[in-house]
């Protein structure tokens, strides 16, 4: 009897599939330079305010709050792995869509990111997000054909660490909600080809990823 696992692990998913696991080690390459490269440019900053005169602070913060941003890292947010782009259009409430190279086809997320905290905590900001694209894989066994993805609601908590003026690390534990669609191919998995299943990891699920703001509005 064969086994199908069912879920959303990186692991499992990178152990049998060379391509995805080089493209998983590039992709943590680039976001390590990219982080390198900011921290470059704030080292930089610092060295030329020093030579500066000091100027009569306004009392305001000198990050800006985010408008618009392009993120690179792992997990649903990014599409597996890929890219992301959030955009506030009002303070603390965004819209989000990720898309990035998964198996079996291109994987997708869009939803809203809320922080709260916006106006309370400028340098590390809870969150709360919900998306709806691709949150469920599939694995046959031996029988590659059978592989499916499937799209549904992942619900989740989220923590943004701004230690640059142009950029942050974003971490999330994510929660996908099993699709009815998922449940109905399972079934016919089993009753057509006497199939068993196995979870694939934990039922949660986490995204980490280093997010460039690129555009912002000053807090109030």
């Amino acid at each position: 009897m064969e086994i199908i696992k069912k879920g959303f692990h990186l692991y499992e998913i990178l152990k049998v599939n060379r391509d995805l696991s080089k493209a998983f080690f590039t992709s943590v390459l680039i976001i390590l330079a990219f982080c390198s490269a900011a921290q470059g440019q704030r080292k930089e900053g610092i060295l030329n305010r020093i030579n500066r005169k000091p100027v009569k602070s306004s009392g305001s913060s000198s990050i800006g709050a985010e408008q618009f941003s392009l993120g690179l890292g792992l997990g649903m947010e990014y599409g597996f792995f890929g890219c992301k782009t959030t955009f506030f259009p009002t303070k603390g409430l965004g819209a989000m869509f990720g898309a990035g190279v998964g198996p079996e086809r291109g994987w997708w997320n869009a939803g809203i990111k809320w922080r709260p905290g916006e106006d309370l905590i400028k340098y590390v900001q809870p969150s709360m997000l919900v998306l709806y694209g691709t949150n469920t894989l599939i694995v046959v066994n031996g029988a590659t054909e059978l592989n499916k993805t499937f799209n549904g609601l992942t619900i989740g908590l989220g923590i943004d660490k701004r230690r640059f003026k142009h950029g942050y690390w974003s971490v999330a534990i994510l929660l996908p909600i099993i699709s009815s669609e998922v449940e109905n191919y399972q079934r016919f998995l089993e009753d057509t080809h006497g199939l068993e299943f196995e979870e694939m990891g934990f039922p949660v699920k986490i995204s980490l990823g280093y997010n460039f703001v690129l555009s912002t509005t000053r807090r109030k």
